[in-house]
């Protein structure tokens, strides 16, 4: 009489299929890990993801104007950063809003040069970026200077007539 094989299929698939869970679990984590991290208004989150030029979001609020800070990549040595104007305050005139509503530049800097307190604050940067929102800033700002030119104008001219004898 011949003994009876106990049937160990169904252990054995249920082994297996734990072991392609276990698989799938550590390349997720891996995958994750990689993913774009969403830092909120945290600035030390950002600047840890900035250290090592890792994807990752941040909102600032500046004079109640909403910016959205994206690190995109990183090429060679250098970290490409996205920065967008979301939202203009709302004592804002409807001439800056056309101008500078959801606009965006991209900089792209040197990681032995990224400050991030700098980037907030805009101080330098403008020498590697490029985009709307860049145009839209040299824009304003010559805008304004015709302005000054054009009012102080009127009384230059009375100026230089007066020395004409």
């Amino acid at each position: 009489m011949k003994k009876k094989e106990k049937d160990h299929s169904k252990w054995y698939s249920l082994e297996t299929i734990l072991i392609y869970l276990a698989i799938l679990f550590i390349i997720f984590v891996i995958f994750a890990s990689d993913f774009e991290k969403n830092c909120n208004y945290d600035t030390e989150c950002f600047k840890a993801a900035a250290s090592e030029c890792k994807q990752a979001k941040l909102n600032v609020v500046t004079y109640d104007n909403t910016y959205l800070y994206e690190i995109k990549s990183k090429e060679k040595d250098s970290c490409m950063i996205s920065i967008k104007l979301v939202k203009l305050s709302q004592n804002t005139p409807s001439e800056i809003v056309d101008l500078f509503d959801q606009k965006e530049m991209i900089c792209t800097i040197p990681q032995s040069e990224l400050n991030i307190d700098e980037l907030i604050e805009k101080q330098g940067i403008s020498d590697y970026c490029s985009g709307p929102l860049k145009e839209a800033m040299y824009e304003l700002i010559i805008k304004r200077m015709y302005d000054v030119i054009a009012k102080n104008f009127g009384p230059i001219i009375k100026e230089i007539d007066k020395l004409k004898i």
